[in-house]
């Protein structure tokens, strides 16, 4: 992602397989029916996000230790509890498995608003969540969820930040929207979200 943001390079996905939880969303098939989207050429430009200078397309997760991080914008703190599991911050979801059942307001997500969106999520200990998502056998809810241009994040000590499932940066982090703009080549039946 940095360097096609960095180049102003398009993308065009080829999923190989079933096994592909974005293509649906870009309104690409598999193999043949792939190539024909990429042939046709349909752009849309989507936000980036910016972890301290480090792009990232869909999210920037933080497992570890979450408990021990603070997450500012203004003069707003978010202090997660010991009974919060995981804090992401997404520019674009998409459910990480494709029998996720995904909440309402994670499907409003939308990667072209030039907003952030934090959610902060919990085992569940009894009763039920503001947001209920299934996540294998476990109840997980989605009890945070606040939108924002920009989240600091810090701790007293370094804690790892993940971008997009592979590129990890430590605290602390200024994550923001980016001012460039990442083109995408989408097929005809991509999520509504994406205009």
């Amino acid at each position: 992602i940095d360097s096609a943001v960095r180049n102003g390079l398009t993308l065009g996905f080829i999923p190989v397989g079933s096994n592909n939880n974005i293509a649906p969303l870009l309104g690409i098939g598999v193999e043949d029916e792939a190539c024909e989207a990429i042939a046709a050429r349909k752009l849309v430009e989507v936000d980036i996000g910016d972890a301290n200078g480090q792009f990232f397309f869909s999210n920037v997760k933080m497992s570890k230790s979450v408990s021990r991080l603070l997450i500012e914008h203004g003069n707003f703190k978010i202090m997660p509890t010991n009974v919060c599991k995981e804090v992401c911050v997404y520019n674009f979801y998409y459910p990480s498995k494709k029998d996720e059942e995904v909440s309402a307001e994670l499907e409003k997500i939308d990667a072209q608003d030039r907003k952030l969106n934090l959610v902060a999520r919990s085992e569940a200990v009894g009763g039920t969540g503001i947001l209920k998502i299934l996540s294998g056998k476990k109840e997980i809810h989605a009890d945070t969820f606040v939108e924002r241009d920009e989240f600091m994040v810090k701790s007293y000590e370094y804690l790892p930040l993940v971008l997009d499932n592979y590129r990890v940066i430590k605290t602390p982090a200024k994550i923001k929207i980016a001012g460039a703009k990442l083109k995408l080549i989408v097929g005809k039946n991509r999520s509504k979200l994406l205009k």
